[in-house]
Formats: structure tokens, sequence, C-alpha cells
């Protein structure tokens, strides 16, 4: 009688485990790659997001404005400044790349706030296009974006 010993040679281990971590390395670089994609994306859209709220911010505050100083009809801006109730605002980026809103209160007791609107702004440019129309165009290291406006303005 015969003993038949079932099982498999060194070589058909190995040759298994070469291919398994090929597939493995594949399946790593995959699952690498759809995550840096997610990753961009997520930023994307909270860039997005972040443009969208710091618009809405200054479209409340222009649309309570009775008066817009700076800039003028028919020139453009790195600034603006722009009078609500008895507080004269002035928006504008400084050297550390962050949009801020700076209010000055003219009551009995005169006293100024300042407010950051948006961080890592590369560029903030506003023209006004008419007495009545501004063009807002506000661009951070992620997302860029062009605003236009209704605001009262100087005649």
């Amino acid at each position: 009688m015969q003993v038949y010993k079932r099982g498999f040679t060194l070589t058909e281990v190995i040759t298994a485990i070469i291919v398994m971590s090929m597939m493995l390395v594949a399946v790593i670089g995959f699952v690498d790659y759809s995550s840096t994609i997610w990753q961009k994306g997520t930023a994307k859209v909270n860039a997005q997001n972040y443009m969208r709220m710091t618009f809405d911010l200054l479209k409340q505050d222009l649309n309570r404005a009775t008066l817009v100083y700076k800039p003028e009809p028919l020139t453009g801006l790195s600034e603006i400044v722009y009078l609500v109730g008895n507080a004269t605002c002035t928006v504008k980026v400084d050297a550390e790349k962050v949009l801020k809103k700076e209010s000055f209160i003219a009551d009995e007791t005169p006293s100024k706030k300042t407010s950051v609107m948006a961080r890592g702004v590369e560029k903030f440019y506003v023209t006004r296009i008419s007495t009545w129309t501004l063009q807002i165009t506000l661009a951070t290291e992620i997302s860029s974006e062009t605003m236009v406006l209704t605001a009262p303005g100087l005649n």
C-alpha cells in the first residue's frame, strides 16, 4: 500500500504569495488614489462654501448700506468703504491675506470694531460699474468668484 502525501510544493506557495502581494499592492494603490481624489473634492466643496459665506456676509452688509463711498463710479479699488447706520465700514485685505471688516462707530463714545470675513485671500477687488452697481471679485488659494450687486453710491 502506497501513501500519497497531498500538499503544495514550495514553488507553488511562493508563487501564490507573489501573486497575492501584487494584487494587494494594486488594491492599496487604488484606495490611496481614491482617498486623494476624495480629499481634493472635499477641499473644493469647503472652499466654495467658504466663498459663498463670505459673499453672503458682504451682501448682507451692502444691502443695509445707505452709501458706498469707495470705489467711485467707473473705478476700482482693493477696498470698499460704506456707511451702515452711524458706522463707517471698511473691508480690505491685510498683509497676512486676511479679509477684514473694520467698523468705526461715531457715537458719543467713538469705537472701532474689527472682524475677520475670510482667510487665505489671494485677491479682493471691487469695481463700481455704475452709481448703483458693484462688481466684487474674491479669490482664495483654492477658489475664486465674482459677484455683481446693487449698492447706493455717490451721485
